[in-house]
């Protein structure tokens, strides 16, 4: 089991009909062996799966058994936690994106603690989407931001993401002033 661009996913428990079970390793796979008959249900118990990831197949899967064949059946999962927000000149100071008032910074990177990253477009707007329900450390990626604004929020914060529902942070800027 694998999400893409994430390492796999071990310790789910994988069912061949109601009485046979295998746990996938650290590489995602699990493997049954001295199978019988001529078809048979693999189905994936979505209780052991780690905190913000759902199945983006059917749960049981039906396949044919061939004399000494060997079969694969893969459980595709994803996580259903994203992260996104603007970055912008916090024209009016009040740590709050407003489009008819702010304006948006396009290139700025931020970054999560496993190397993944946002990058903001011509809005001003990233997004990360697929991460891991968890704690996790954003940073704004200071070599990103032009030489005359400053962040008005820490460059690194820790955040806390849930199951199911996105975060988000937006990061206001402050043009300095030119002596």
């Amino acid at each position: 089991l694998r999400q893409r661009d994430d390492p796999p996913v071990e310790n789910v428990r994988v069912w061949l009909g109601n009485d046979r079970s295998e746990v996938t390793d650290i590489f995602g796979y699990y493997r049954f062996t001295g199978v019988r008959g001529t078809k048979a249900n693999i189905s994936i118990d979505t209780t052991t799966l780690p905190n913000g990831y759902v199945v983006t197949v059917p749960v049981i899967q039906e396949t044919t058994i061939a004399n000494l064949g060997v079969r694969r059946i893969d459980f595709g999962i994803i996580s259903r936690c994203e992260m996104s927000g603007f970055v912008f000149e916090d024209v009016n100071g009040d740590g709050e994106f407003s489009s008819k008032i702010d304006k948006p910074v396009k290139g700025i990177e931020i970054t999560l603690e496993n190397g993944r990253k946002g990058v903001t477009d011509g809005n001003g707007r990233y997004s990360i989407i697929n991460m891991t329900a968890g704690p996790h450390t954003v940073t704004v990626n200071l070599k990103t931001v032009p030489v005359y604004y400053l962040p008005r929020v820490a460059i690194s914060k820790k955040i806390t993401l849930y199951e199911g529902v996105e975060y988000f942070y937006n990061v206001p800027l402050k043009r300095v002033q030119e002596d």
